[in-house]
């Protein structure tokens, strides 16, 4: 085992390898896989801020932190921001411009996959902010298209 210095959090290695451990067993009494393993997985968060996180890791092998549920949820929200940020790259790309606030807020604070898809496949053919909009469902913040002027139709505009 390799630590950062040989004494963390005033418990030399042989002391951090014991309290590892006695944590395994005790936890390994927990009957649900899923709890045990959202164990596993605060563990090594914890084990973070002593800086025994490595060897608290080797000590986890073979525990399906995968499973954890509240790994679980990690993972989803980090691919949802990945994919929010996903669709702002391609909407700046191709608008060439600053997108506006609700937009950029809206989109971040997602974290329906299939709602962001649709949002990604959106932003690669809008080529507006508008057909942005319309393609997605997201309205401009005053509830109306994003179009300047609706009344400047066919009707109202000056014949020259």
């Amino acid at each position: 085992m390799s630590f950062k210095r040989d004494q963390t959090a005033g418990c030399s290695v042989d002391s951090w390898s014991s309290i590892i451990e006695h944590w395994k067993q005790l936890a390994q009494r927990e009957a649900d896989p899923r709890k045990r393993a959202d164990y596993g997985g605060l563990a090594l968060v914890f084990a973070e801020l002593t800086e025994t996180r490595p060897a608290w890791k080797q000590a986890l092998e073979g525990w399906n932190v995968e499973q954890s549920v509240q790994v679980l949820e990690w993972q989803a929200q980090a691919k949802a921001e990945g994919k929010a940020e996903d669709v702002l790259h391609v909407l700046r790309k191709r608008l060439s411009a600053a997108l506006p606030a609700d937009v950029e807020q809206t989109i971040r604070g997602t974290r329906d996959m299939d709602q962001l898809n649709r949002w990604f496949d959106a932003a690669l053919s809008a080529p507006t902010l508008a057909a942005f909009r319309r393609l997605s469902g997201l309205k401009a913040p005053n509830g109306s298209s994003s179009r300047k002027n609706k009344s400047a139709g066919p009707r109202n505009r000056r014949k020259s």
